[in-house]
């Protein structure tokens, strides 16, 4: 005897009858199927969309709301595959920012300007990026961040450091 499910329906296999528990205790007698059911391992998942694997800046300029792309990565040696899903696009004048849900995994942000490509994205895996004036069709998992003492400030200071305190005087 072999059970198959198909939705809320059973289909039993190699039995005359079934005996269905119920308290009149009916006997519905089965009929072989004409179509065979395939095996689930003879069975291809179809998508209504191919994903396409974005390998340079070009293939970005594609993208609107709802498109699916991949992205490659890789971290510690290791090849990584990213399904991403643009939930929201915004157009400037000086560039264009998809916000991305990474399927199962996260969310990234990918930015294309004129002369520069920065992808971010955070995954259950890791933080990967790339940024660079042309995409290569990989992102790289960040290791370590080490922020530090990133404010700037010049190596000359204009006027007298630290400058005097002026002074009023309050005339009644």
């Amino acid at each position: 005897m072999s059970l198959a499910s198909l939705g809320l329906l059973l289909y039993f296999q190699g039995l005359a009858l079934v005996r269905v528990p119920k308290p009149e205790r009916n006997v519905a007698p089965l009929v072989a199927s004409k179509n065979p059911i395939p095996s689930p391992k003879n069975t291809k998942s179809h998508t209504s969309r191919e994903t396409e694997i974005f390998k340079k800046r070009a293939d970005f300029s594609r993208l609107s709301v709802g498109s699916e792309f991949e992205l490659s990565g890789i971290s510690r040696g290791e090849m990584e595959r990213f399904l991403g899903l643009v939930e929201f696009v915004e157009r400037k004048q000086s560039y264009t920012q998809f916000h991305v849900l990474i399927k199962e995994s996260g969310k990234g942000v990918i930015t294309i300007a004129d002369n520069s490509v920065d992808i971010f994205l955070n995954t259950r895996q890791g933080v990967y990026q790339f940024s660079g004036d042309d995409f290569d069709g990989v992102v790289y998992e960040v290791k370590s961040v080490t922020w530090g003492d990133d404010i700037d400030y010049p190596s000359e200071r204009p006027g007298k450091y630290p400058a005097p305190l002026k002074t009023f005087e309050v005339l009644e």
